[in-house]
């Protein structure tokens, strides 16, 4: 019996993260699309969409000093945890624990305007030199 045996690819943790990050779009689109749901009092619960996901941008890689197994899930977990703090994923507890959805277009609205609300305060109590260095820090100047 021949025994074929297929060498997995070395790669480091920076340089998979850095593939990883490469394609950050793609995998925010996929989680995006796996929390879809058809109404607002609709929610998903367990992990198994987003574990597709995982799946979906996962590479097994040689085991060795520089190599973590769980890099994919970390960095799929923190896109997903970006998506929550940007408003565009909806998290509640359910009794069937986490539970999470698509921001609908009114929510994400609501987000935008509690978000321009909420630098209007921060600014307000700012002299004018400390809102030119906020606004500098916070705006990237097109080319």
């Amino acid at each position: 019996m021949n025994r074929v045996t297929t060498r997995l690819p070395v790669i480091s943790d920076t340089e998979y993260i850095d593939s990883l990050k490469a394609q950050k779009e793609t995998i925010a689109e996929d989680l995006l699309a796996a929390c879809r749901t058809g109404t607002k009092s609709t929610y998903r619960t367990g992990d198994a969409k987003i574990y597709k996901v995982i799946c979906k941008y996962h590479v097994e890689r040689e085991p060795g000093p520089d190599v973590t197994p769980s890099a994919t899930t970390e960095y799929v977990y923190d896109i997903f945890d970006e998506l929550v703090a940007e408003g565009r994923i909806i998290t509640k507890i359910t009794d069937k624990g986490p539970a999470y959805r698509v921001a609908f277009q009114d929510e994400l609205k609501q987000a935008e305007r509690d978000r321009l609300h909420q630098n209007a305060g921060l600014l307000a109590g700012m002299d004018m030199e400390a809102r030119r260095r906020h606004f500098m820090e916070n705006h990237n100047p097109r080319p």
